[in-house]
């Protein structure tokens, strides 16, 4: 594991793996970042919320971008998420999925595996459109 300065992890984060996590960020209370099949990298100034749960898959990575805010109770799974998105609470997102720069992922929103979102978009929905 590897974490940048002026990062805060609670003390109840479940952290496991090949998990990096840049400055300024914060992993909030029941998180759990499992990296046991791939990695996840956090970018800087990103919160993982409580109770999310960010896990890899074998074939996918998590990628979490710079000032990314990924709501309570989210689920990223091996999914790609870019630079200043919002993740909504209890929301999903699944294998493959790539959420663009400056997208909103509305809360109880499930985006598909392998569903591309353009930057700026609003997705709502399950399954999850724009």
């Amino acid at each position: 594991m590897k974490v940048g300065k002026n990062t805060f992890i609670a003390k109840n984060a479940t952290i496991i793996g090949n998990v990096s996590i840049g400055e300024k960020c914060s992993i909030w209370y029941n998180a759990v970042l499992r990296s046991d099949l791939n990695k996840i990298e956090i970018g800087d100034g990103s919160n993982v919320q409580d109770c999310c749960v960010i896990h890899c898959s074998k074939e996918n990575p998590v990628r979490v971008g710079k000032n990314v805010s990924i709501g309570h109770g989210a689920v990223v799974h091996g999914a790609e998420i870019d630079d200043d998105c919002v993740i909504g609470i209890n929301s999903t997102v699944l294998d493959g999925a790539k959420i663009g720069r400056g997208s909103i992922v509305a809360a109880n929103a499930v985006v598909l595996p392998n569903t591309i979102i353009p930057p700026n978009s609003l997705v709502a929905g399950v399954p999850a459109k724009i």
